[in-house]
């Protein structure tokens, strides 16, 4: 650990403002909660559609929509969501159901698997372009940018990404009693992730989360990585607040 990490600069005052760290995790919340929506949208029709024979599939390989087409058969299979699917306004449309399940309970799942999802949103923003990276951080990005950096992880990364999904879509329909985490407590985690980083980078990332619409595309996507690789580095209860605080819906 270095001097930076050994005492905060008088400039770092802001650091525990409760409406800055509301400000900056309702942003960080909707991006990780909208993931879960948009991820799937290029799914949206998995064995829907009706084309003429011998039309080419344009994504017939496409490893995301394998996934989510393996996805729809298991939750096609259970009683409970077929009932809930039936009485949705589009019943035809199955990956629909699940992408909203999953936003409403990706805050049900455990520690452990929040923490893996900042993971994974870790390895999104650092396989992405700077563009596309920093239309993550800011919440966004098109279909197609997030469908080309999603497939830029590697096949077990995407699975899993694809795994927290229907967890976060299981949890809500069985309604998993979800635990929460203060407002205190998620500023004290802030604070303690800016406060740890080498002087001049903490005030960097201060400045992106205050504004981050007028943040440059190259300081939204470092903001991006710093943010989620300190979160799964911090260590427990920090990383666990903060983990617990990004898949707040």
């Amino acid at each position: 650990m270095d001097e930076h990490h050994a005492e905060p600069t008088p400039s770092r005052g802001r650091e525990r403002n409760p409406s800055w760290s509301r400000a900056a995790f309702a942003l960080a919340g909707l991006l990780l909660v909208g993931l879960c929506i948009r991820v799937g949208l290029r799914a949206r029709q998995v064995g829907t559609r009706s084309e003429p024979a011998g039309t080419p599939r344009q994504h017939e390989d496409d490893p995301l929509e394998v996934a989510w087409k393996r996805t729809v058969g298991q939750f096609q299979a259970m009683p409970e969501f077929r009932e809930v699917l039936a009485r949705s306004p589009s019943p035809q449309e199955p990956v629909q159901l699940i992408r909203a399940l999953a936003t409403k309970g990706a805050a049900r799942l455990p520690d452990d698997a929040l923490l893996q999802r900042v993971s994974l949103m870790r390895a999104v923003v650092e396989r992405a372009d700077v563009v596309t990276c920093a239309a993550i951080f800011r919440n966004s990005p098109t279909v197609e940018q997030l469908h080309t950096a999603f497939l830029k992880l590697d096949p077990d990364a995407l699975d899993a990404w694809i795994d927290l999904t229907a967890r976060s879509a299981m949890a809500e329909l069985k309604q998993v009693e979800a635990p929460s985490v203060s407002e205190t407590e998620v500023t004290d985690a802030l604070a303690a992730l800016v406060g740890g980083l080498p002087a001049d980078e903490g005030e960097r990332l201060s400045r992106v989360l205050d504004d981050t619409a007028q943040a440059s595309d190259e300081n939204a996507c470092w903001a991006a990585k710093t943010l989620y690789g300190n979160v799964t580095r911090m260590g427990d209860p920090h990383g666990r607040v903060l983990a617990r605080a990004l898949a707040r819906d």
